[in-house]
């Protein structure tokens, strides 16, 4: 899988949960690790450049969650954070996560 931003290959993080760019440091995670809540929070930003989620080539859209700008696959729901969109910047596993 390619990087939605860097077109450059994806490597598996260091915790195997997820999928990030060497170049960008963005990450893709799986749908099944984000709380259905914190994405029905979220508000959607149409006026955002839409990508191609890396696990099965759809339109993402970005949804707005408190400072986080996050792309969500329209098919798959996998979520991609670019760098820094991260609620917890000590650890992946945030309030995102279940």
């Amino acid at each position: 899988m390619t990087c939605p931003r860097c077109n450059i290959e994806l490597t598996t993080s260091d915790s195997g949960d997820s999928l990030r760019c060497p170049q960008c440091s963005g990450w893709l995670v799986p749908a099944a690790d984000i709380q259905a809540e914190a994405l029905d929070l979220a508000t959607e930003s149409p006026e955002q450049e839409q990508l191609r989620c890396p696990a099965d080539g759809d339109l993402m859209k970005t949804v707005q969650l408190g400072d986080a700008a996050l792309d969500v696959c329209n098919q798959c729901g996998s979520v991609w954070l670019d760098a820094g969109e991260s609620v917890d910047d000590t650890d992946r596993s945030s309030s995102l996560s279940r």
